[in-house]
């Protein structure tokens, strides 16, 4: 079978299984993806106050602006003492100030007069006056709630007394006002509540007031403010369960690490919509452009369903900031519809695989991958005996039957992937490029060489398979999870293949006179130059491979905005500029302008083509289309760079012959 031996048939059978069920993960997502095409556009509501006041305004022109631009939903932040007080609805003083202020006569207000002469007014409390009833009856509930009736009372007519020094108390969420969630309701605006964060209130007052605002706005998302997630410190268990009870999903901010988040998704599998937002002070720094590119990047490579837009206040970008505000978020309308994406409010989104699948799928991937690493340690020994593939199988079932007894299933999987991450990268390059030291430089046309870079792409995407069907779950695509070891994942094949084509076959049997001769060779000033040249390119190699540890430059910017404008998605600068031309040149000019003696130099920089084509898979929550994409663009202009570095490498030894 496949000109395999008998005794290799089984193994066969176990990788073609796992192949198999990857592939089936494989086009599921791809379906689900196609299913998931919606993009909520919502407005912060304390935004249009904002616009509101930077405008001159009404909010009813604001909002049928919002209406006319695309926006679907509006987030509604609770209520706090601090906003109220903004908005001119509430007056909050400490004890200290009122006497301060009654002793030089500067009280007028009726109330507060009458609270001074029939209480003793303390200095350290806090007194909170509401003139509406029903903001007050709301704001003296939910006061009462967070912090029990021994520290919050009705101290008089529309006045609220806070016993003592609390923390935060201008934070404390006091529910919504209906008022506004009627009047957006008359635009047809859907409401996403944002909660905010306390850890002191009970369990019963909490799931009472998460069932209201619940009913009270006809929620299908719930987002949270504040560092913590409500309830986060005893009392997640029950905003799942009452979240699950109203059918409403939560909404996982990117990018903002807030206690309790991961552990909540985790409660709420299948109910888990990514939002992606730009902080009101981040946004008045960046130009409309710059923005636009921000909100359709979140969407359309990492999957965000829901935009949380704010406004634009800078009165330097437009003379009509109505208008600008308008035209921002009808643009980004219009470009999120041509590429394919509908605006809509986001009713579920189908996530990565049923959790009870998904384990099934990874004990059969593990079991197939056993036979893998046996034939990469085979690269290694070849007497390897029989009887270490067959000791693989027991322990990879035994180690995933204790992960999943341990409830650490999750890390097992992420364990494979990192494995998979290093292997195949490594074992394509250790298999399809030469080991002798005849290679036919002069003979091999370009037709071969395509060949001998596509195998080595082939076998480096069989990995990103493997790796797709392992982590295809809602937490890792919503970046909950996320892939562990990338550094250990550019960095380990590297030295592997520098290793064995600098030490194998030849010298391993003198790895240790190599190295005692090496430790008394004379340093000259090459060696330093090479050796610190070479730490400079693995420092920028490893730093770029993060998430923004170094910046982009300028230059660099423009031709990655470029390349996304005519190419849709930008391919990975290491594929196309340093991975697929190094092959091609290697694979036209070993033996000839590369001498043998470093062909491990060579082959260990055009390492990184394939490193960096199974890691665009590791980035889970980038949708599998932009992937493919993104893949065969750095495919396709890598190898034309590397043809047209030959071509010109050719050319100009021409030229220098012919002249000298």
């Amino acid at each position: 079978m496949f000109g395999l031996p008998k005794k290799d048939w089984f193994k066969l059978f176990l990788f073609l299984l796992a192949i198999l069920i990857s592939l089936g993960v494989f086009g599921y997502r791809l379906y689900l993806e196609q299913q998931n095409m919606t993009v909520e556009l919502a407005y912060d509501h304390e935004e249009i106050l904002s616009l509101q006041a930077y405008t001159g305004q009404t909010q009813a022109q604001i909002l049928k602006m919002l209406q006319r631009a695309g926006v679907t939903s509006i987030v509604v932040p609770e209520d706090t003492l601090n906003n109220l007080t903004a908005r001119g609805l509430a007056t909050w003083v400490t004890g200290q100030d009122l006497l301060n202020m009654a002793r030089f006569g500067q009280i007028q207000n009726p109330v507060l007069l009458a609270l001074i002469r029939s209480t003793d007014v303390v200095p350290e409390n806090n007194y909170i006056m509401v003139d509406q009833v029903a903001t007050f009856q709301r704001a003296q509930n939910s006061l009462i709630n967070d912090l029990g009736p021994e520290r919050a009372r009705v101290a008089g007519r529309n006045i609220i007394e806070i016993r003592g020094q609390v923390n935060n108390l201008g934070n404390i969420g006091l529910g919504i006002d209906e008022a506004i969630i009627e009047n957006l309701k008359i635009y047809k605006f859907q409401i996403i509540p944002k909660l905010a964060d306390s850890r002191r209130i009970d369990a019963v007052s909490l799931g009472l007031k998460i069932d209201a605002i619940c009913a009270l706005t006809g929620a299908r998302t719930l987002i949270f403010g504040g560092n913590e997630i409500l309830g986060y410190g005893g009392n997640l268990t029950l905003v799942a369960e009452k979240m699950r009870k109203n059918n409403v999903n939560f909404g996982v901010i990117e990018f903002m690490e807030q206690k309790g988040s991961r552990t909540l998704a985790e409660y709420l599998p299948g109910s888990n919509i990514g939002v992606h937002t730009v902080t009101s002070a981040q946004l008045q720094r960046m130009t409309k452009e710059r923005a636009l590119d921000r909100y359709l990047l979140a969407t359309l490579d990492r999957g965000m369903r829901i935009l949380y837009l704010r406004a634009f206040t800078n009165e330097n970008l437009a003379k009509d900031l109505l208008a600008y505000n308008e035209d921002f978020i009808s643009t980004l309308k219009t470009r999120l519809e041509r590429r394919g994406t509908t605006v809509l409010p986001v009713e579920k989104v189908s996530l990565g695989l049923n959790p009870d699948f998904s384990i099934i799928f990874s004990v059969f991937i593990s079991l197939g991958l056993v036979p893998v690493f046996y034939f990469f340690l085979k690269l290694f020994f070849k007497n390897l005996p029989e009887n270490i593939f067959w000791w693989g199988l027991v322990l990879a079932l035994l180690l995933s039957a204790v992960f999943w007894r341990l409830d650490y299933f999750s890390q097992w999987r992420a364990l494979m992937a990192l494995a998979v991450s290093i292997v195949f990268p490594t074992m394509a390059m250790l298999t399809q490029l030469p080991k002798t030291d005849d290679w036919p430089a002069d003979k091999i046309t370009f037709r071969e060489t395509l060949l001998l870079v596509l195998r080595i792409v082939g076998i480096t995407m069989l990995g990103a398979l493997l790796i797709i069907a392992l982590l295809s779950d809602s937490y890792h695509m919503l970046k909950i999870y996320q892939f562990r070891g990338v550094k250990l994942a550019f960095g380990l094949p590297l030295l592997i293949v520098a290793f064995y084509y600098f030490m194998y076959p030849y010298r391993i049997k003198s790895l240790r006179f190599i190295f005692k001769r090496f430790l008394q060779s004379k340093v000259t000033l090459g060696y330093v130059l090479a050796g610190g040249g070479a730490l400079i390119f693995l420092a920028f190699y490893f730093l770029r491979s993060g998430n923004y540890q170094l910046p982009v430059f300028s230059g660099e910017a423009a031709m990655r905005n470029f390349l996304s404008y005519v190419m849709l998605v930008r391919p990975r600068t290491k594929e196309f500029l340093i991975g697929y031309p190094l092959l091609i040149f290697i694979f036209h000019n070993l033996g000839t302008v590369i001498d043998y003696r470093y062909k491990w130099l060579f082959f260990t920089l055009a390492t990184i083509a394939p490193i960096s084509l199974l890691n665009t898979f590791c980035h889970l929550h980038a949708p599998l289309w932009v992937s493919l994409l993104r893949s065969f663009n750095g495919l396709l202009l890598g190898v034309l760079i590397g043809c047209l570095l030959n071509w010109s490498y050719k050319t100009a030894e021409k030229v220098w012959r012919y002249i000298f």
